[in-house]
């Protein structure tokens, strides 16, 4: 059932980690924008890293019907068309997702999607007030087809990222 959004669970974090996740948008994305800096990723005017982790199945679609099993460019800009976004990077793997139709008694068609736990690691351009309302949308809203049914949540700028990016050599 856990494809119908039932199965869902909370969990509650003690102690650090609780206030770490539970920072808001906008401390996050700057705090990643520092450890970048620091990193040796060159800050620009206008230009922000961000971090989206999958915290759920994505499924995405081509403009014939196809799957896709990679985040492109263009499945961003529905939360921000005047923003300019280049994925760098994305450690995502294909998951096959099928699932029940209750009402009509049959199974739904079998779907190729990126699995939760994936990666996108990408630079958008564009006033930061336009790029926390977009990264804001896409935490509220998710990505992609079946939202309904759990599938498509996202966290943009994850502490975890914050505490273990990586050191860039020269």
């Amino acid at each position: 059932g856990n494809t119908r959004g039932m199965g869902k669970i909370q969990i509650e974090f003690l102690g650090e980690a609780a206030e770490k996740i539970t920072s808001n948008l906008q401390t996050r994305l700057d705090k990643l924008q520092e450890i970048a800096e620091k990193a040796g990723l060159k800050p620009r005017k206008e230009r922000y890293w961000v971090t989206l982790d999958l915290l759920s199945p994505l499924l995405l679609r081509q403009i014939w019907m196809r799957d896709e099993v990679e985040v492109q460019e263009k499945h961003l800009k529905i939360y921000g068309e005047s923003l300019q976004w280049d994925i760098h990077s994305q450690i995502t793997r294909p998951i096959k997702i099928s699932g029940w139709n209750a009402l009509l008694n049959m199974p739904k068609q079998a779907r190729i999607g990126i699995d939760a736990g994936g990666v996108i690691l990408a630079e958008v351009t564009g006033q930061k007030k336009e790029v926390l309302e977009a990264l804001q949308m896409l935490e509220e809203f998710g990505l992609g087809d079946r939202l309904g049914e759990g599938f498509g949540q996202i966290l943009s700028c994850h502490p975890f990222h914050v505490d273990f990016f990586p050191e860039l050599d020269d």
